[in-house]
């Protein structure tokens, strides 16, 4: 609970709620001596769930449609495989390679709204929730069923290689340049007020992955 105008008034409050569940396994099989081939092939897996929930009572008594709330619950799910290798040729230079495939998946399903469970008195009566969705006569959902739905997946190669030479035990020398990704997805803040077809399609729009591709010297 944040009580933000300091006073015993309930005139600034606001309520911030967020749970998390989050499950990961990786797996991995190797051959690593230092001489030779190593290698390394795995695979990767995570899922994380949860629910982020604000709400906004600033001003009730003034305004009395106050309680809005943003509140979505959140899927996201990665799944990835790799593998890596190093050739010594010789004992002093080394050669790496690595790859490795990643598959995303972002999921929101938003039920923001006016919500009069959580409003102050005398803001919002029972008989006034609403979804802060599309609005029904649009086809959107009616309170207390406010959900809307939709998710995205995203893949991606990334890759690596270097070499490196060491002239002597206490100097090396070394060069890389590999890809690296992260996932895109939607930013939960976007859903708060989305109630026209063209505010609906913004806010469900993903903002796309990052890509970086990094020289090391």
């Amino acid at each position: 609970i944040q009580d933000l105008d300091g006073t015993p008034f309930d005139i600034l409050q606001s309520h911030l709620f967020t749970k998390q569940d989050n499950i990961s396994q990786e797996i991995q099989v190797s051959s690593i001596d230092g001489t030779g081939l190593d290698w390394q092939v795995g695979g990767y897996f995570n899922r994380e769930s949860g629910n982020e929930l604000s709400d906004n009572n600033t001003n009730a008594f003034v305004n009395t449609r106050r309680s809005n709330l943003t509140d979505a619950d959140v899927l996201n799910k990665s799944l990835a495989g790799y593998g890596q290798a190093v050739m010594h040729l010789g004992d002093t230079i080394r050669v790496t390679s690595g790859l490795r495939y990643t598959e995303d998946y972002r999921g929101i399903n938003s039920h923001s709204r006016v919500e009069p469970s959580l409003a102050i008195p005398p803001a919002v009566s029972a008989e006034n929730g609403e979804c802060y969705l599309l609005r029904p006569s649009l086809g959107g959902p009616v309170y207390p069923n406010c959900n809307y739905e939709t998710h995205v997946k995203f893949g991606e190669w990334t890759w690596l290689a270097g070499a490196d030479w060491k002239p002597s035990p206490d100097l090396m020398i070394y060069g890389s340049v590999n890809k690296g990704y992260r996932a895109g997805g939607y930013t939960l803040q976007a859903f708060s007020r989305a109630l026209t077809l063209d505010q609906l399609a913004t806010a469900s729009t993903p903002f796309a992955p990052e890509e970086v591709l990094a020289y090391e010297l």
